[in-house]
């Protein structure tokens, strides 16, 4: 089966690119995934920023859980790439053999367009393609709530 088209995700945040990626990461995660998701996380990392996370090495395997309750997935998260405008984690989990979602934060004069592109290379391509949809559902959801999170009116 061919690799499924990347999904791209796109919006305009009222937050500068330095002031977001100085907040700690994967709280922030958790903020734009709830509350259909959460991903676990070793508490030694509650505070570490992308410029604090090792790259090229699996940081922690999260349990990625359902409305934040129900185990779906385990997932080792892997940062190869990360700078001052975004990362590009290439990750794997139970579900996927590659999960590359490359986030990119771009200055614009009220804040930062922030962009998500994801790959996904399940390991049982007939199930990916069901899950799409549900991916497709959380990233829109992750950019509603970082638009409510960071409104363009000067929120945050």
């Amino acid at each position: 089966m061919a690799a499924l088209k990347p999904l791209r995700f796109e919006s305009e945040i009222g937050i500068s690119p330095e002031a977001f990626w100085a907040m700690p990461l994967m709280p922030q995660v958790n903020r734009e995934l709830r509350p259909l998701a959460a991903m676990t996380y070793p508490p030694s990392l509650r505070d570490a920023t992308l410029a604090d996370c090792p790259l090229g090495v699996d940081l922690f395997t999260s349990v990625i859980l359902l409305f934040g309750l129900i185990p779906a997935d385990l997932h080792k998260l892997h940062l190869a790439e990360a700078d001052a405008l975004g990362f590009d984690e290439r990750s794997t989990s139970t579900m996927n053999r590659l999960w590359r979602h490359q986030r990119r934060l771009d200055a614009t004069p009220r804040g930062a367009r922030i962009s998500d592109t994801l790959e996904i290379h399940g390991r049982l391509p007939p199930i990916t393609t069901l899950l799409m949809p549900i991916y497709k559902a959380i990233f829109r959801h992750r950019h509603a709530q970082l638009r409510q999170q960071f409104p363009l009116g000067g929120g945050a």
